[in-house]
């Protein structure tokens, strides 16, 4: 028969092929867009993701995520599994796939930062006027006076400045994770994170922001605390990793092609053949 890729050999049909194999001897892998034994199966992965030839898993790409790779990133997260965290400031909109911010007026730059105001003046236009006195410089969004050595008074400030936090703004936040800092709230953590400066990743089980959902994974999979999509084990496969391998198939992603002889069984996990009689040995030959 000279069947390629573990396939078994039909007395009468020749080469019977695995999921994910065409041809004669099972030597061609099937063409994009298609999936499965036969190459019967239609795809579904969009947004360029890439498709699983054998079982048709799709693999997302950069700042897409869900069992289609339909749902762009989740409000301040981008990249390949939503797993890099926006640094875009100021209310500006993070782009889903590369993270690059887009600016609300008046802010620009590539982090939509403050772009400074005159010595004088302050606010998002600089269209305030500075009022503090004997040499104390004035930030240039707040106008909180910064006070010169020897001078000390009330801080006058909308917003604290950065990791900064309390009635005066005298607070360290010191957040974590590339959490921000609320003023009178103290850290604001991504999802995936919780704890007084969001040093505490989720606890098992559960994901998101502030950790409050519940994870949907089976069989031992891990859940991501950021956006709870499931890491199956070995074995299985799904968006909740409830499916075993398919017939043929076993281990990690189901990669795996099962080497079992004479109609023995093949476990979806290890591999590992149960032969029928009066069949025996390690691959029931």
């Amino acid at each position: 028969c000279n069947c390629l890729h573990g396939t078994s050999c039909d007395r009468w049909a020749g080469c019977v092929c695995l999921p994910g194999w065409t041809g004669k001897l099972c030597e061609t892998k099937c063409l994009d867009g298609t999936y499965g034994r036969g190459c019967s199966g239609e795809c579904t992965c969009q947004n360029g993701a890439f498709c699983d030839p054998s079982d048709g898993q799709c693999n997302c790409t950069e700042g897409w995520y869900g069992m289609h790779c339909t749902r762009p990133c989740l409000s301040g997260r981008y990249g390949w599994r939503c797993r890099q965290a926006c640094d875009c400031k100021n209310n500006a909109t993070c782009h889903h796939v590369d993270g690059s911010c887009t600016c609300a007026p008046p802010w620009t730059g590539q982090r939509c930062d403050p772009v400074g105001c005159p010595p004088s003046k302050y606010g998002l236009t600089c269209e305030q006027n500075c009022t503090c006195e004997n040499g104390a410089r004035c930030h240039g969004l707040n106008g909180a006076c910064k006070c010169q050595p020897g001078w000390k008074g009330v801080l006058q400030a909308v917003n604290c400045p950065p990791d900064k936090g309390g009635e005066m703004c005298e607070d360290d936040c010191n957040c974590l994770h590339d959490a921000s800092c609320d003023r009178w709230a103290g850290c604001i953590c991504p999802p995936g994170w919780t704890g007084n400066i969001c040093e505490t990743k989720c606890p098992d089980g559960t994901y998101g922001r502030g950790c409050n959902s519940e994870c949907p994974c089976q069989n031992g999979a891990v859940c991501d605390p950021t956006d709870g999509q499931c890491n199956c084990t070995e074995g299985w496969y799904g968006v909740h990793c409830s499916r075993p391998c398919l017939s043929g198939r076993y281990g990690w992603r189901c990669r795996q092609a099962c080497e079992c002889k004479n109609n023995a069984t093949c476990h979806h996990v290890d591999g590992i053949c149960t032969c029928v009689p009066p069949w025996t040995g390690q691959r029931c030959d």
